[in-house]
């Protein structure tokens, strides 16, 4: 394997946990921290930012996990596509 080779499965694997690890830290409700009393009805807004996120850390984990099939080996790709549907059957 090359260098260049190996530099690209590095920055792909990197990108692929980064953004699992963004997805499980954006998990629930950004109010999940508080005691359930104390949550006021004005704090809740409609802005849903964590939403936001999340779905933007799925699509580029999808767009990672299909560059991750066409450059690196099928053993690799199918254990990325197992971690990524491990997590989002955790995480959903």
């Amino acid at each position: 394997m090359t260098a260049k080779g190996t530099l690209i499965r590095v920055l792909l694997y990197a990108v692929y946990v980064s953004c699992l690890l963004m997805y499980m830290m954006f998990h629930g409700s950004q109010y999940d921290w508080m005691e359930p009393s104390s949550i006021v009805p004005h704090i809740e807004d409609r802005s849903n930012t964590r939403g936001d996120i999340r779905t933007m850390t799925v699509l580029l984990a999808l767009f990672v996990q299909f560059l991750i099939f066409i450059s690196c080996t099928r053993k690799e790709s199918v254990g990325t596509a197992v971690l990524l549907a491990l997590i989002f059957a955790v995480y959903w």
